[in-house]
C-alpha cells in the first residue's frame, strides 16, 4: 500500500536535507564576510585607510574567523 508514495517520501526528503546542506553552507560563509562602511568628508583620507590596511595585512587579520 505504501510502496509507491514511500518512495516519494524518501526523495522529498533527501531533497530537503539536500537544501538544508546549501542554507546551512552559506550562512557559514556569510559569517566570515565583514562590510565597513568607511565615512567622512572628502579628501579625509578613506581610501589611504583602506590601502594601508590592506598592504598591512589588517584587513585579512580582521575578517578571518
Amino acid at each position: 500500500m505504501g510502496c509507491v508514495n514511500s518512495i516519494r517520501i524518501m526523495d522529498a526528503d533527501a531533497a530537503t536535507n539536500a537544501v538544508d546542506k546549501q542554507l546551512e553552507d552559506l550562512a557559514l560563509a556569510d559569517q566570515r564576510h565583514v562590510k565597513v562602511l568607511l565615512l567622512g568628508a572628502g579628501e579625509s583620507g578613506k581610501s589611504t585607510v583602506v590601502k594601508q590596511a590592506s598592504k598591512g595585512g589588517i584587513l585579512n587579520v580582521l575578517c578571518t574567523p
